[in-house]
C-alpha cells in the first residue's frame, strides 16, 4: 500500500503553525486542506479533546455564516483519527492499531490506539 504524502511528515521538526496538507483538482476548483498545528508533536501536551471539539464548532460556525467562505468552506474539523477507527477498520482485531513512530504521529498515546 502507497504511504499517506501527510504521514510522511517529520511531526518531530514541525512547529506550530498553518502548512498547506494536500490540494486537489474537483472539477475546475482546487480544494486545499490545510494542518493547522497548535502544539509541537512530541514536545508538547496535545490539545483536550474537548478544546478540539469548542474550536471546531467556532470555526465552522463562524466560516459557514460568514459571507465571504461559507460557500467556499467543504470541511472543518480535526483530524478525528479515533472516533473514527472502529467504523472505519471494522474487519480488524479488537486489539489496538499501530500508527506509526513519533516521526509519522504526532500524537504518543495515539500511536497504538485501542480500539
Amino acid at each position: 500500500m502507497e504511504k499517506i504524502a501527510s504521514f510522511t511528515i517529520d511531526h518531530n521538526r514541525l512547529l506550530r503553525g498553518i502548512y498547506v496538507s494536500r490540494k486537489d483538482q474537483v472539477g475546475g476548483e482546487t480544494v486545499t486542506t490545510f494542518d493547522i498545528r497548535m502544539k509541537e508533536p512530541n514536545r508538547e501536551p496535545a490539545l483536550h479533546p474537548g478544546a478540539l471539539h469548542t474550536i471546531e464548532h467556532l470555526a465552522a460556525t463562524y466560516l459557514r455564516n460568514d459571507e465571504q467562505w461559507k460557500d467556499r468552506i467543504i470541511y472543518w474539523g480535526p483530524m478525528g483519527l479515533l472516533p473514527t477507527l472502529a467504523v472505519t477498520f471494522p474487519v480488524l482485531p479488537p486489539k489496538t492499531v499501530a500508527t506509526g513512530s513519533s516521526t509519522t504521529c504526532p500524537w504518543p498515546a495515539g500511536r497504538h490506539a485501542s480500539l
